[in-house]
This record gives C-alpha cells, sequence and structure tokens, in this order.
C-alpha cells in the first residue's frame, strides 16, 4: 500500500498553454506524484500520477523511457521546486537533475 506523508515539492507542467501543477510527496516510496480536482459535485479527489520506487527503479525507468524516446514528464515545459526542509527532497533533487535530466529550484521553509 501506498503511504504519502509530507509534501515536499511541486512540478509545474505546461503543454499548449494548458497548466497542471503536481504535488511531491515523500512516504513510503522515494516520491509520489499527486494532484487534486475538484469533482463535477463539489468533492476534492486527490489523483495519483505515479510514484517512484528507489533510486534503482528510477534509473531503470529513465533508462528505458530514453530507449523510447519520452520523459518522466511529458510535458512542453515542466518547473519543479523543492523544500529541502525535508531530508527525502534532497533524494528527488538527486533523481529528477542526474537520473532524469530536469532542473530543479530548491528552497529551505521550515514546516510545523
Amino acid at each position: 500500500m501506498l503511504t504519502i506523508n509530507s509534501k515536499i515539492g511541486e512540478a509545474t507542467l505546461s503543454e499548449n498553454g494548458n497548466k497542471e501543477r503536481i504535488d511531491i510527496w515523500d512516504g513510503n516510496v522515494l516520491a509520489a506524484f499527486t494532484s487534486d480536482r475538484e469533482t463535477e459535485d463539489g468533492k476534492k479527489d486527490r489523483i495519483l500520477w505515479g510514484f517512484l520506487c528507489s533510486k534503482d527503479q528510477a534509473k531503470s525507468m529513465a533508462e528505458h523511457y530514453k530507449k523510447k524516446g519520452i520523459r518522466l514528464f511529458g510535458a512542453e515545459s515542466v518547473d519543479i521546486k523543492m523544500n529541502l526542509y525535508f531530508p527525502k527532497a534532497k533524494e528527488v533533487v538527486e533523481v529528477l537533475t542526474r537520473t532524469f535530466g530536469y532542473k530543479v529550484e530548491c528552497y529551505y521553509e521550515k514546516v510545523k
């Protein structure tokens, strides 16, 4: 079972003038990617876009994606921000930059 604990960052995906914000969480996986939407009846719904289990799994994914000519986030433009207050955020930054080739803006903000 996937468990998410703290929001450690976010990615904004832009394509054809449309933007989608994806939250990045830590938990019992390296990172989980979700977004919240409102349903037609006004309720909130959380969508799981995907997750990375480990650095090794991320490396394997990146190699496979490279062969297929696709990226982790398929949008034209991807802006990622990570809060380094969370220890796991540093690992996620390393994976997103070194393994998948994204640029990541880092900041440090204490969370209560």
